[in-house]
């Protein structure tokens, strides 16, 4: 009779995973933050605000510095934001899908 074992590894990653998620809100909080703060900008330049992004850098660099979490971290909440599909990316620039603001 066969019985099923535990990849030890696979919780490991299941575990990292559900970490990295806790991570979602309280990035696009920050992100939707970034985000006024360009929309403002474009609105005292009367542009348009529909166009309104959140440089990559400057992002990764405010989630860093207000939650003081390592780099690769960051990295792996932009990565897995852009996976499940909350974040548009386009290029050196970001924004959040539009449910998710």
């Amino acid at each position: 009779m066969y019985t099923a074992k535990l990849n030890p590894h696979s919780l490991t990653a299941q575990k990292q995973r559900q970490a990295i998620q806790t991570w979602y809100e309280p990035a696009l909080r920050v992100l939707n933050e970034l985000l006024a703060e360009a929309q403002q900008n474009l609105r005292q330049r009367r542009y348009n605000e529909a166009n309104a992004a959140v440089p990559r850098q400057k992002f990764k660099e405010q989630l860093q510095r207000r939650f003081r979490i390592q780099w690769a971290l960051v990295n792996d909440i932009e990565k897995s934001l852009l996976n499940a599909d909350k974040i548009e990316m386009m290029g050196s620039f970001i924004k959040p899908k539009a449910g998710e603001q």
